[in-house]
């Protein structure tokens, strides 16, 4: 009889990735805080003079170049503080994807492990498979993609800010307003950094079983199919629901996760389920385990 795949223990958070999540999102808070200080630094080093024109303005005295000399000084702050680490060791990769990374491969082994006694027998330890080639190159390609990611982010950061604070240099509208403009303007890029660390980190972890999955079945000719769980959460959108105990292709799952926003902020996970060659399960129990669980949720589109 054939065995049956794993299914995490946790209803809400079936990836387990709750607390890594959380202290990505407190990571990022703190580099925010450290990119915003030494904006607000510079804003209070420009000096400016006070004069009356029907309403109060204020001009800077500073000369162009300057002022530019400033706002590049600032801006490598933010890049060391964002990209902290480099392409070869970049923080967020190091603390948060890699570790993600790390946990979905050891899940598919220890899944695979029970299921297929040729994939077993070939790789008696995890670390014949973190070894690996086919593993580092996999890993390499999320490397590269954080990277780019957080470049991205780190760019867009210093534009906003360097064009937040150039209008308001040329309104005349004074320090204390544009601080204010400069802090509101860090906070909006600071939600999309923290959606970005949520997302990053469970998709790094699904992609990590499917490329493990893959390569497995490739090496050891055995079909599968990944058995969506998805997260019972108060704010697990309907779609993801409804999508919970069904089974689909690897190259399905991924379809699926870069459509209609589906990775974005998602806490849904998935499980290998061995099959036949007509596509059928080997075995069932843990389909309709994950099948039985109840499906609570708000209808929010929050995850």
């Amino acid at each position: 009889m054939a065995r049956s795949a794993l299914v995490p223990s946790s209803v809400s958070d079936p990836t387990g990735l709750d607390s890594l999540e959380r202290k990505a999102l407190k990571d990022f808070a703190r580099r925010y805080k450290a990119c915003l200080d030494a904006y607000l630094k510079m804003v209070n080093a420009i000096p400016f003079t006070q004069f009356v024109v029907n309403a109060t303005q204020y001009q800077f005295n500073l000369l162009p170049d300057e002022l530019v000399n400033m706002i590049d000084s600032t801006n490598a702050i933010i890049d060391s503080v964002l990209m902290q680490g480099g392409r070869s060791s970049l923080w967020i990769f190091d603390s948060y994807i890699r570790p993600a990374y790390q946990r979905g491969t050891a899940q598919t082994y220890a899944n695979l492990s029970i299921q297929s006694t040729e994939y077993n027998t070939a790789r008696p330890q995890l670390e014949s498979v973190l070894f690996s080639d086919p593993y580092q190159r996999r890993l390499g390609l999320v490397r590269a993609r954080q990277f780019e990611l957080m470049q991205g982010l780190s760019a867009d950061l210093k534009r906003e800010l360097a064009q937040t604070l150039t209008e308001g240099l040329g309104r005349g509208i004074g320090p204390l307003e544009i601080s204010k403009n400069i802090t509101e303007r860090l906070d909006v890029s600071q939600s999309r950094a923290d959606r970005i660390a949520r997302t990053e980190i469970s998709q790094a972890f699904k992609t990590a079983r499917r490329g493990e999955a893959d390569e497995a079945a490739q090496a050891f000719k055995f079909g599968y199919r990944m058995l969506h769980l998805s997260a019972m959460s108060p704010t697990t959108r309907p779609t993801h629901a409804h999508r919970n105990g069904t089974l689909h292709t690897s190259a399905e799952q991924a379809t699926w996760y870069s459509q209609d926003g589906n990775a974005i902020n998602c806490k849904c996970s998935e499980i290998e389920v061995l099959v036949d060659a007509d596509g059928k399960p080997l075995s069932r129990t843990a389909i309709d385990q994950v099948k039985s669980r109840k499906l609570v949720y708000a209808g929010s589109d929050d995850e």
